[in-house]
């Protein structure tokens, strides 16, 4: 079966069983080739790995000694979870085109379903004569899990990484963090656009009416030079007016950007020195994020947390309210005044928190 092929049966029944020279889908489930001599992570004893694998000489990595399969992909209902291994995978020939299959099958099944997309972490490797898998939203718990979960593949020491919190903690405070991020920015934005529109209403819209018939007068009278002067403070008013509405049109137009996605940070970039990066690797760039929660039909996450809150309840990762606070359009000044709080928490280094851990004073036990 070709890839186009694949992927036309996929549209039709995405938890059919089809299988092509790159991908294999079971029940749902589409698993992603991988070639001998790739490098395999999580190996905890060889001999009890669902694939023959290489130990390197100099180091403590292991290479596949043979192609073997793993998870890129996991469809449900109202969410389709999609890992770095299916999105990022290139085939040798007619690159384009099926790269093209697989953009327009997600976008096609994402139409009436909530995004995840993962960046880190091994996702699971098929085992040989597998006939029937388990449940979807368990596979897609812990494709998160290991996603999130800093590991030390990427040149990471296990001592550092032992510094920061634990998983689930820090999908808490990801989601904490997104939401009221949120929050801040359409704040911000109905601060800015409202500004801008009281801008153009009272200082530029003032006295329009009185300077046009000023102008109408000289040209009734014939005072074609006097009617000329007064024609250069109201061209002067309207470009100023043009101004302030092109910005506040370029305000609007950009108030919704972002809004409808979680971006959940990498926790390894905690350990980044430098403020600069650290704040890029950790809000700004997306690239660098571990994963991302897009919501269906562009909604924004506020308006959506109750059917996120659904979803994730269902997959075994409930969502929390930011210190409690409920997640509504009735409480987004609340929300955003949050923010600065947890951006700080997450940006103070796990080295210092550590160092202050162990010049606190001992705490007697008895009196």
């Amino acid at each position: 079966m070709k890839i186009q092929e694949f992927y036309d049966h996929l549209t039709s029944d995405p938890y059919g069983r089809y299988a092509c020279c790159a991908f294999r889908s079971i029940d749902g489930v589409i698993f992603v080739k991988q070639e001998e001599g790739t490098f395999v992570g999580d190996v905890a004893d060889p001999d009890d790995f669902p694939i023959l694998v290489r130990k390197l000489a100099t180091d403590t990595v292991y290479t596949a000694c043979e192609p073997y399969w793993v998870m890129g992909a996991v469809i449900e209902d109202d969410v389709l979870l999609t890992h770095s291994v299916f999105t990022n995978h290139v085939t040798g020939r007619n690159r384009y085109y099926n790269n093209n299959y697989r953009t327009n099958w997600v976008n096609t099944l994402l139409r009436d379903r909530v995004s995840v997309e993962v960046s880190n972490g091994q996702p699971p490797i098929l085992k040989p004569h597998t006939r029937k898998l388990r449940n979807r939203y368990d596979m897609i718990r812990d494709i998160l899990l290991a996603g999130l979960q800093p590991d030390s593949d990427q040149g990471w020491e296990r001592e550092d990484l032992d510094l920061l919190m634990g998983v689930r903690e820090w999908w808490d405070l990801a989601w904490a963090y997104a939401l009221t991020d949120t929050a801040k920015r359409v704040s911000d934005c109905n601060s800015k656009i409202a500004s801008s529109l009281t801008a153009v209403s009272f200082d530029n819209l003032t006295n329009l009416d009185d300077k046009l018939k000023a102008i109408r007068e000289k040209v009734s009278a014939s005072d074609f030079e006097a009617a000329k002067k007064l024609f250069t403070p109201l061209e002067e008013q309207i470009g100023k007016l043009s101004t302030l509405i092109h910005t506040a049109r370029g305000k609007l137009d950009s108030a919704g950007d972002g809004l409808s996605h979680a971006q959940l940070p990498d926790q390894r970039y905690r350990l980044t020195k430098g403020d600069d990066k650290k704040e890029r690797y950790l809000f700004k760039d997306a690239w660098h994020a571990a994963a991302t929660v897009r919501t269906k039909g562009d909604e924004s996450l506020l308006e959506s947390f109750g059917s996120l809150s659904d979803l994730f309840n269902k997959i075994g990762l409930p969502i929390s309210a930011p210190y409690g606070v409920s997640v509504c359009p009735e409480n987004i000044g609340k929300l955003a005044v949050l923010n600065e709080t947890i951006r700080e928490v997450i940006l103070t280094s796990p080295y210092d928190e550590a160092e202050a851990d162990d010049n606190k004073e001992p705490v007697p036990l008895l009196g």
